[in-house]
């Protein structure tokens, strides 16, 4: 029989996506007494469901996922949403074509445009998934796209620009490998030619969600792993040298089901993780954060949430040398589920958390720092907006505080 993951249990309560984007670098401290807040939804009458967030160069934020409303074929499309510094619409676009399509992580590049990473059905071998990488301009209009994967289903989950102008992609494949599942990296040129690409797995599931360029040129990366480890399923980073040679690896958990969906490196170049524990903390399933030195040993690890489910998909480093995470809590707040802020100091302890969301369902995926001191929440709203789910973009002040009540541009 197989092990239960936690991706299998995400779906059963249900929380859509498990996936991370990070923040872009700032040049600068940001000052933390300045923030503004608002609160936006974005979609039509059918179903949005967002995954990455970020803000951008020029102050305003781009969000992307998929779409029902605005999709091209008979199916979901990709979408991407590029707005100005309090939200309003500058211009979308979508991508996709007969079959479902989506973009599950997204970076500026370096020259402005942007690096769509996701999973497309419509351009795969018996529509079954691939990897999908979209290079655009930074007008968002697509300059090439690539996509990489076998006649099983095969999903691309994070990228990263690399040091050279390449790219690298994490996810999971069902096509390579030594499991039904595997983890996947796929390392590319400046143009999205293959250069190599690596398995890690075992027989059992093995995902990988996250993944990080190191400062010698190599990567590390988060997921879980069934295939290893003290439980059903275990939190697992692993890190390669520049070709993808695996240098190490740590698992983490206990003897239920726990997983990882972001890691950051963190300024004393060790690295932070945020995902799920059921093994340890207060209720059925609570936020996990997870710190470890350079070589991947825990240093400490710190559980959030109440009696009921509770989740952290992403964590970013706040300047003063703590942390702020972003995830969907069931235990706390006004609905089925709220999205959910916590703000820690730099040992994992709560400073404080905040919830938005109404009486529906509302889950948190990703979250940004911004110039201004306060943070960015990508979060998909079956509460408030135009159709069955939208885009909600939350930005809020240095304190974690926005309106509740998002407007519509």
């Amino acid at each position: 029989m197989k092990k239960p993951t936690l991706w299998r249990i995400w779906i059963l309560i249900p929380v859509a996506g498990l996936w991370m984007v990070l923040a872009g670098t700032q040049s600068s401290p940001p000052d933390w007494g300045a923030a503004t807040s608002w609160n936006r939804t974005y979609g039509g009458p059918e179903d949005e469901t967002p995954h990455p967030v970020f803000q951008t160069s020029d102050g305003g934020y781009v969000v992307a996922g998929s779409s029902w409303s605005y999709d091209m074929g008979d199916y979901y499309d990709a979408w991407l949403v590029k707005t100005g510094p309090t939200g309003e619409v500058q211009w979308t676009r979508t991508f996709g074509g007969v079959a479902g399509d989506e973009i599950r992580d997204a970076r500026q590049t370096a020259d402005g445009g942007f690096v769509l990473a996701g999973i497309t059905h419509s351009f795969s071998p018996g529509y079954h998934g691939d990897f999908w990488l979209i290079r655009t301009d930074d007008g968002g209009r697509e300059v090439w796209s690539r996509n990489y994967g076998g006649y099983e289903s095969d999903a691309g989950l994070a990228t990263r620009q690399t040091a050279d102008g390449g790219y690298v992609i994490a996810g999971r494949t069902e096509s390579y490998g030594a499991g039904g599942t595997d983890a996947w990296l796929v390392r590319t040129d400046a143009n999205g030619n293959e250069l190599w690409s690596k398995t890690f797995g075992g027989l059992e599931p093995d995902v990988a969600y996250s993944v990080l360029e190191t400062g010698d040129g190599g990567f590390v990366f988060t997921g879980e792993t069934s295939s290893s480890g003290a439980g059903a399923t275990d939190v697992w980073l692993i890190r390669t040298d520049e070709d993808g040679t695996e240098l190490w690896r740590r698992t983490f958990g206990g003897v239920l089901v726990d997983g990882a969906h972001c890691v950051q490196q963190t300024a004393d170049l060790g690295y932070i993780l945020a995902g799920g524990t059921m093994s340890q903390g207060a209720g059925s399933l609570d936020g996990w954060l997870i710190k470890t030195d350079a070589n991947g040993n825990e240093q400490w690890n710190r559980t959030f949430g109440g009696a009921d489910l509770d989740l952290l998909f992403f964590v970013e480093q706040t300047p003063d040398g703590g942390y702020a995470a972003s995830g969907t809590t069931y235990s706390a707040g006004a609905g089925g589920g709220d999205v959910w802020l916590v703000r820690t100091d730099g040992e994992g302890n709560e400073i404080w958390s905040r919830t938005f969301g109404g009486a529906g369902q509302d889950e948190s995926f990703w979250l940004g720092l911004t110039a201004d001191g306060g943070t960015i929440l990508s979060a998909k709203t079956q509460s408030f907006g135009a159709g069955e789910g939208d885009f909600q973009l939350i930005k809020t002040d240095a304190s974690g505080n926005a309106p509740q009540t998002p407007s519509q541009p």
